[in-house]
């Protein structure tokens, strides 16, 4: 779903100040929303349940991390 604004003249780049911020935000939680997932699906793989607030103090090595980003590289390819 795409929503379109319209900004009156004369506040264009306050406008794209305002969306660059909001874009810089939503990327900063992203990145932290994806290693939670991770760890989640990692943990998953293995057959133990865990919720995300459990799964935000926990930090996988990188082959471990490497792991899930394969299995679900994989599984996307089916689809």
């Amino acid at each position: 779903m795409q929503t379109f604004y319209r900004c009156e003249e004369g506040y264009e780049e306050d406008s794209a100040n305002v969306i660059q911020n909001v874009c810089k935000r939503l990327l900063q939680n992203l990145r932290h929303e994806a290693r939670v997932q991770a760890v989640r699906d990692y943990y998953a793989l293995r057959g133990i349940k865990k919720t995300k607030p459990a799964c935000r103090d926990k930090f996988l090595s990188k082959e471990q991390y490497m792991k899930v980003i394969l299995k679900a590289f994989y599984l996307s390819s089916f689809i």
